[in-house]
């Protein structure tokens, strides 16, 4: 990659889908190679086809490093894909708490819903991830129901 850059190769060249070198290296976890990209000026806002960025794909894949260094390089925390999911819904949904914290630290919004109407939350409880549910729900800021489905929405009823 190196030597591709310093022969003035273009970081920000998409392949058809929309992905970048940026975008893969964040996927597969290659820490050193974000880093590098980064360094030249690699987009952070490039999405794919599906509106993925490269921090909504290494949050779901889990890589806290590269997720630190896409967010100290001006990554959008809150950038939601093409079905309205963030890097926090991706991170909460396939159980990555360390990411979760990142997210959260850097203002990712927990209150964001998806096109199916689900937030981290719901998507946390949906994997399962109990340590993650109780760990947005001490930053929910607010009481509205977590999903279209969800119970509380019987408690507003009450109301």
């Amino acid at each position: 990659m190196q030597l591709l850059i310093e022969h003035n190769a273009d970081v920000n060249t998409l392949t058809q889908s929309g992905s970048s070198a940026l975008i893969y290296a964040a996927e597969n976890g290659h820490t050193g190679v974000v880093a590098l990209l980064l360094k030249h000026n690699a987009d952070t806002a490039t999405k794919t086809s599906v509106g993925c960025t490269a921090l909504s794909l290494a949050a779901q894949k889990g890589h806290q490093e590269a997720v630190l260094l896409l967010l100290a390089h001006g990554a959008d925390v809150n950038t939601p894909t093409n079905k309205g999911n963030t890097a926090l819904i991706f991170a909460a949904w396939k159980g990555h708490k360390e990411v979760v914290n990142i997210l959260l630290e850097h203002g990712a919004d927990k209150d964001t819903r998806n096109h199916q109407g689900d937030t981290a939350v719901a998507k946390a409880q949906e994997g399962g991830f109990h340590d993650i549910v109780t760990i947005l729900q001490e930053h929910t800021s607010n009481n509205l129901p977590l999903s279209p489905d969800d119970s509380s929405l019987l408690q507003l009823a009450h109301l």
